[in-house]
């Protein structure tokens, strides 16, 4: 029996319906030039400039950092600091599509360094209590980790900055992220626009993580590039 259709089969309507979404928001008015996609630069290794493989990862100032295969991450994790330029441009490249932005558990704000896996694997917890509890059972909070926990908004609509989970306002029925209170504060002096980057970040950024899933899922790669191995 193949145990991973059902899986697929859920990925498959998840990215319909994002896809519907997209095709239902309005066109470009006549005369406007469409906006183009930036052209998404490959995840390289620091060490070996090399595709990346996902299941070579090692955190380095509160961040993931991927790596070409182990003994790459090995020669990184000697001398960190020697790889520097590389790890700036991989995180340039590969932004996240999705932050975590409540613990599980307990629904407050994550702590970034409390966590159990690693890389896109990981999830983060609020305190040590939080997390012993997900390590015992963590079937109560799964639910609510997928459904309750995640943005797809990842960059602050009003400079384009990374969110800070903590820096954040209602606006009408979702929750709108920012860098930092001082863009939060600019937030309603434009208000409809605003909400429009925000919309627009979380229609590509699904699209873009269901489009992963599915990959990883049929055995490909989980990244464009062809030297990449499959998760």
């Amino acid at each position: 029996m193949n145990h991973g259709a059902p899986a697929i089969a859920l990925v498959l309507v998840l990215l319909a319906s994002t896809t519907l979404d997209a095709a239902a928001q309005p066109s470009q008015p006549p005369g406007q030039a469409p906006a183009t996609q930036p052209t998404q630069p490959p995840v390289l290794c620091p060490v070996t400039g090399k595709p990346i493989d996902r299941l070579c990862v090692a955190r380095f100032r509160g961040k993931w950092v991927y790596f070409a295969a182990a003994d790459a991450q090995k020669k990184f994790e000697a001398d960190p600091y020697e790889y520097a330029d590389g790890v700036q441009a991989q995180w340039l490249a590969d932004k996240p599509l999705r932050v975590q932005v409540k613990c599980p558990v307990t629904g407050d704000l994550p702590n970034p360094e409390i966590y159990v896996g690693q890389g896109e694997d990981a999830v983060f917890f609020a305190s040590d209590e939080a997390r012993q509890k997900w390590q015992a059972d963590r079937a109560p909070f799964e639910k609510r980790l997928e459904a309750d926990c995640y943005t797809f908004q990842t960059q602050c609509v009003t400079c384009g900055g990374a969110i800070a989970p903590a820096a954040s306002r209602q606006a009408d029925d979702r929750t709108v992220y920012f860098c930092c209170d001082g863009c939060a504060a600019e937030f309603p002096k434009n208000k409809n626009e605003y909400l429009k980057q925000a919309d627009a970040q979380v229609r590509a950024n699904k699209t873009a993580w269901l489009t992963r899933l599915l990959e990883q899922k049929l055995g490909a790669p989980a990244t464009k590039d062809a030297d990449a191995k499959p998760r």
